[in-house]
Order: C-alpha cells, then sequence, then structure tokens
C-alpha cells in the first residue's frame, strides 16, 4: 500500500482547556510544516471544539486561532466572572476580611470558613457540572 500512507490526528477531550492545549498543538504543527499534511482528525469533547473549528476555518489559520482564543476569553472568562456564586463567593471573602468589625473572633474562624468553603466547592459544582463550560464554546462555533 505504499503511497496511500494518511496521518491522522487523535484530539483527546477536557472542555475548554483540551480546546485551548488543542490550539497551542495545531499552531506548533503548523510551525513544523505539518498540519497541511494531516488527512484526518479524530476528537472528543474539548477536542470536538477545536476539530470543529478547524474543518470550518482550516485555510485562514490565524481565523481560526483568533475565533478559539476570542471564544474562550469571551465567553469563559465573562461567564465565569458574571456567575452568581462566583459574586457570591466574592462577597463572602470581602466579609470575611472585614470580619472582625462586626462578628465575634469566634464567628470569625470557625462559621465563616465553612461559609467559605461551601461557597467555595458550590462555585465549581456549578461551574463543571450544572453548567459545563465546554458546552458556552460548541453553542458559539
Amino acid at each position: 500500500m505504499k503511497g496511500n500512507n494518511k496521518i491522522g490526528l487523535a484530539l483527546s477531550g477536557g472542555g475548554y482547556r483540551a480546546t485551548i492545549y488543542h490550539l497551542g498543538t495545531f499552531r506548533k504543527l503548523k510551525e513544523l510544516g505539518l498540519l497541511n499534511k494531516i488527512n484526518v482528525i479524530s476528537s472528543n469533547s474539548g477536542g470536538s471544539i477545536t476539530a470543529g473549528c478547524y474543518s470550518l476555518y482550516h485555510k485562514d489559520f490565524d481565523n481560526f486561532e483568533s475565533i478559539i482564543k476570542n471564544g474562550v476569553k469571551k465567553e469563559i472568562v465573562w461567564r465565569i466572572l458574571i456567575s452568581p456564586i462566583f459574586l457570591f463567593s466574592v462577597v463572602i471573602l470581602i466579609a470575611l476580611f472585614t470580619a472582625g468589625n462586626w462578628v465575634p473572633f469566634e464567628w470569625h474562624s470557625s462559621v465563616f470558613t465553612i461559609i467559605n468553603t461551601i461557597t467555595i466547592l458550590g462555585l465549581f459544582f456549578f461551574q463543571f457540572r450544572i453548567f459545563p463550560i465546554s458546552k458556552i464554546i460548541e453553542k458559539k462555533i
């Protein structure tokens, strides 16, 4: 089967982290002159975001790179910053740092530590389980 050799690229999952990681992979393959030699791409989850975007914009790498970067910046970072749980966490952290003025010390060291821990765990649960970040990118691409 000489002459029928094909080069494949496999992209793993991992949500938005995989999307950004694979962008770096594409950039390096382009730098090495190998990107245009790839015949087939297999992907899963976050890798599919990058692969799908590349399939649409493979003729204009700069545009492809820009779309991925801007999608992550605008949709991911902004959504985290405006997340109600994130905002609530910020309020709790501010309260913790100023708690000595309106709460006895015993409360500051125990109750607020528990509240802060629950808030941070809730933030992670909300952002990565209930409202997966990779779904935002998928809708934008």
